[in-house]
Parts: structure tokens; C-alpha cells; sequence
């Protein structure tokens, strides 16, 4: 699992994110061809993917070609979604391989800043 995939984001604006996965237990890319992934933020480290505060799977996140694996994942936080929040938040990606094997492949922090100061 690829670690320390931290990004800031301001409150009401829209942000590309791009993160790198690895092999769970491992700091090899894994390779997600034909696979599909998933990216949930939650407020605290224990809670459950039906409390995530944002969540992107199916069509709103992608799977794209890094050092020649299919190892980044990128989706989009759109302005109303950022204008929502504020903090810190812990995210996570979730993918699943061709082959059918599913885990976290990344982790990290989100940090929503507020439009009038730090978070």
C-alpha cells in the first residue's frame, strides 16, 4: 500500500488528484489493468465506508498509465463537494485487479482549507 498520498484542497474549488498505488505490503506498483478502484475520505480512521464524507467510484475515477503500469489513480473533487467540507480528513483507495483480488493500495490526507484561513 503506497503511503503518505497527502493532498490539500480549498473549500469551493475543484481539484484534480492523482495518486500512486502499490502492491499491498509492498512498494511495487501494482499494475490495475482491467481492474477498477474505488477512493472514499472519512473524518476518523475507524469509520466505515458507508460513513465516508465523499466517496468516487464507477465512471467518477479513473485508472491511468504510470512507469508503464496502469498504477495511478485520478479523480476529480468537483467546488460544491469542497465548499462542504473542512479539516482533515483520511482517504483511502480501494482497487480490485483483473484477477479479482481487492484491497487498499493507498492512503493519506486530505486537507480542506477553508476559504477564509488554514484548516
Amino acid at each position: 500500500m503506497k503511503t503518505g498520498q497527502d493532498f490539500e484542497v480549498r473549500q469551493g474549488v475543484t481539484k484534480q488528484v492523482t495518486t500512486d498505488v502499490d502492491a499491498n505490503g509492498t512498494t511495487t506498483a501494482k499494475d490495475l489493468s482491467g481492474g477498477s478502484a474505488e477512493w472514499y475520505a472519512f473524518k476518523d480512521t475507524h469509520d466505515l465506508v458507508s460513513k465516508a464524507v465523499l466517496k468516487k467510484t464507477g465512471s467518477d475515477i479513473a485508472i491511468q498509465d504510470g512507469d508503464d503500469t496502469n498504477d495511478h489513480i485520478v479523480f476529480t473533487i468537483s467546488a460544491d463537494e469542497s465548499a462542504r467540507l473542512e479539516g482533515v480528513y483520511i482517504h483511502e483507495v480501494w482497487a480490485e485487479d483483473a484477477a479479482g483480488a481487492r484491497d487498499c493500495v493507498a492512503t493519506g490526507k486530505m486537507t480542506v482549507i477553508a476559504t477564509g484561513g488554514k484548516a
